[in-house]
Formats: structure tokens, sequence, C-alpha cells
């Protein structure tokens, strides 16, 4: 009936594991074909081992878990959806550049890591870096701390309550004290923006030597402004996350771990730990708009990488290799959710053999503890044809980040770079 129908609400998510009947997920991948892209596959295996493996639930609860909002995970009855916060990951490389200064309120917020000028090798850079994003994370979990324990006064949950056998017991709110697994968790963004940006100081600054940091930290500050050629240089440099490089995907694997690890088990101020995840919402666009000019040639107010894919136009080697750079990261280590997004062109899933190429790429990233995978298949030239005859695609839906928006209610901004990633696999 939804295919019927023509819906594109509510958002449908698909919990599926190797017995999954094959019927449903080929009708599944039709309908998306079709231009349904209102679903996300959500991998059982990965989520299972995900969820064991990261806060100690039982292998029931984590197989039984219910997928809610985008596609986070969360025990059924025992723990509910609440994000405390969505770090900003290329804010800090903006603080390593500026010695900690806001470029939005001209304040302090950053730690005072040097003059990057004075920085003679990248691992001095690097290092600074995680001091920054340390100090970040740091402070986005004192300020979560302080704000968490009076969320059930806040925003009081009844009928929530009323379904959680704990609260129940206890005679509270669900959003209080009474989960058995009191989780919050931070969302990573701008995470593939940041991993070029370190990869494109490493290679033009240290190891090509195509510019100083001296001289790339002034085409930031000038938003690349009179540093064209530089700006080529760093959007044309030869490692890109998102393309099966083993140099690109050990930083990408280096950095997603390293955040993980420091978050995850972390006490929150609700007598649980925090979790992680990494969908970006539409945060991937608003933090673009409160972040300086970024190393790897984006400008400032340009849109970042959202979830887990890499930056639009980035993707240079192929689907495949996009999902083995993805798959790299280790998804089962954020426990909260991991969506990885895919755009397809229509004529590399037409006829049968398209279909069976889209279950096998479906396939690839189950069987290797991929979590949450999501499609969007355009071309180009109807995305175009969209944008100047509106009228003609009343019913054209795009995956955003975990929901469905019709092409019409995006804005051109937002439609351009849809239109720009959808060249970028032509």
């Amino acid at each position: 009936m939804y295919d019927k129908l023509n819906l594109y609400n509510p958002k449908i998510q698909v919990k599926i594991d190797f017995n999954t009947n094959p019927k449903i997920i080929m009708r599944v991948l039709k309908m998306i074909r079709a231009g349904h892209s209102s679903f996300v596959f959500c991998c059982l295996p990965g989520i299972t081992k995900s969820l064991m493996s990261c806060y100690g639930v039982t292998e029931e609860e984590a197989r039984n878990v219910d997928i809610s909002g985008c596609n986070e995970m969360h025990i059924r009855g025992k723990e509910s959806c609440m994000i405390s916060a969505l770090p900003n990951a290329a804010k800090a490389m903006e603080y390593v550049f500026t010695n900690g200064v806001d470029n939005v309120t001209g304040k302090q917020l950053g730690l005072k890591t040097g003059d990057v000028c004075d920085f003679k090798t990248f691992e001095e850079f690097y290092a600074a870096y995680l001091k920054q994003f340390t100090h970040m994370l740091d402070t986005i979990m004192d300020a979560a701390r302080r704000y968490e324990k009076f969320v059930a006064q806040i925003n009081p949950s009844v009928l929530l309550s009323a379904t959680v056998e704990s609260a129940l017991q206890k005679g509270v709110d669900a959003y209080g004290f009474g989960l058995k697994y009191p989780t919050p968790s931070l969302l990573l963004c701008s995470f593939a923006s940041t991993v070029d940006s370190i990869l494109a100081v490493k290679e033009l600054v240290f190891e090509k030597k195509k510019t100083t940091l001296s001289e790339l930290q002034k085409a930031l500050q000038n938003n690349w402004e009179g540093y064209e050629e530089l700006r080529a240089e760093a959007l044309s440099a030869e490692f890109k996350y998102g393309n099966g490089n083993e140099k690109a995907d050990l930083y990408a694997v280096s950095f997603f771990r390293w955040f993980s690890v420091y978050v995850t088990g972390q006490k929150n101020s609700r007598g649980g730990v925090y979790k992680v995840g990494v969908p970006s919402t539409l945060h991937f666009i608003s933090q673009g708009k409160v972040t300086m000019a970024t190393p790897d040639g984006r400008k400032k107010g340009e849109e970042f990488s959202k979830n887990v894919a890499p930056v639009i136009g980035m993707e240079r080697g192929g689907v495949t290799a996009m999902l083995r750079s993805a798959l790299s990261t280790g998804p089962w280590l954020f426990s909260e959710a991991y969506v990885l997004d895919v755009m397809l062109h229509p004529s590399a899933v037409s006829g049968d053999d398209g279909l069976l190429a889209m279950k096998g790429l479906l396939d690839m990233y189950m069987k290797n503890d991929g979590i949450s995978i999501q499609f969007n298949i355009f071309s180009a030239e109807k995305l175009r044809d969209a944008q100047a005859h509106p009228e003609k695609y009343k019913n054209l839906q795009v995956r955003v980040s975990g929901w469905n928006v019709l092409w019409n209610d995006l804005s051109f901004e937002e439609q351009e770079a849809y239109i720009k990633r959808a060249e970028s696999i032509c």
C-alpha cells in the first residue's frame, strides 16, 4: 500500500538479517530504484555486535532493538533516544588555525595550542588538533551533565513512561531515572570534511611542500580569496576519504576510533554512560555556516560532509571503494547510530542485473558489520530538470539525512548540493 499510494512519509526502517526473506529485500530495493527513497536498511548483525560490545546489553536485548528517530538504536522498553550534543569536529580544526579564537563570536572558546605557523612537524599539528577536539568534547559533556538530570522536569514523557516497566516500578519519569540503560549520546558531525582537512595539511604542507602553514592560515582567513590555485590543489589532493585508499583510510579509522573510545563509557549524570553515533541530521548545513574555511578546500558557509559519506564530489573510486572505506572505520563502535549514504546513477542499477548489484552492495555492507545504509538513485540531468520545472516533479523524493523530503521543498542551495554529488557519479 505504501508503494501503491506513492507515499514519502512516514519513513520506513527495515531491520534485516541474513535470514530475512530476500523477496522483501528485493521489493524494497525495487521501490527505492523507482524513486521511493524513504527507506533505510538497518543490519542486525552489526547492530547486535555494536550494542553487546559497547555497553553490555544481552544478545536478546540487542536483537530485539527498536530503531527510533532517523536510525538510532535503543533497547526496547529499557532505553530512549536522548541526543545530548552534535560536536562539530571541523570546528576544532578552525581553532588550531586561530589558536582557539572562534571566528563567529571572537571569543576564546578553544584552547591556546600555539601559533600554527610555529609547528615544525605534522605530528605537532595533529596533536594540537586532538587537544582542541578533546577540549571541545570535555566542554560539551560537562554542560550535558549539568542539564541532563533536569530533562524529566523540563520535558516529562508521561506516555512513554507508561510503557517502561522500570519507570513504573520506580514511579518516576522514564527520562528521569526510570530506564535500565540511561545512555544519552553524542553524534559526530563533519567527519569526512575533518579527515580530508587533516590529510590536506599532511600532504600539501609537510609531504609535497606545496604551501606552508603560514600561507594556508592566510588562505583560510581570507576564505580562499586570492588563493584559488592553492584551493585547487586542496580540492584535488591525492588522499581523500571514501576511495578505498589505504593511507586516507588509516587516518579516517584512527580518528573515528579515537572519538569513539574517548567518549563511549564516560559517565553521564543519569546513572549511565555516553554512547556515540554519526548521523549528522541537518547540522552538516547549519554547522558549515558558522565554521571558517577548511584545509580540504571548502569555503566558509559551505556545508560539511554528512553522516559517514565522503565529502561531495570526492568519492572518485566508485561505490565499492566508498563502502570499503566506510566499513574499515568499525561501525560497531558506534552504539547509537551509524549510517552511510549511497548515491547511484540510474544506469548502474537498471534491469535485473542492476537490482542484483544493489543487493550485492547491501550484502557486502551487512557481512562486514555495517549498521544502517540508505540509497538515493538519481541522475544529475533529472535533478537539473526538476530544479527548472518543479511542476513536473511534485512527488520526487530525496533522502536527506535520516528522513525524506520532497525535492521541491529543498532550498536552491540544498538542491545544488545534491546535483553536485549526482554529477560526481555520472
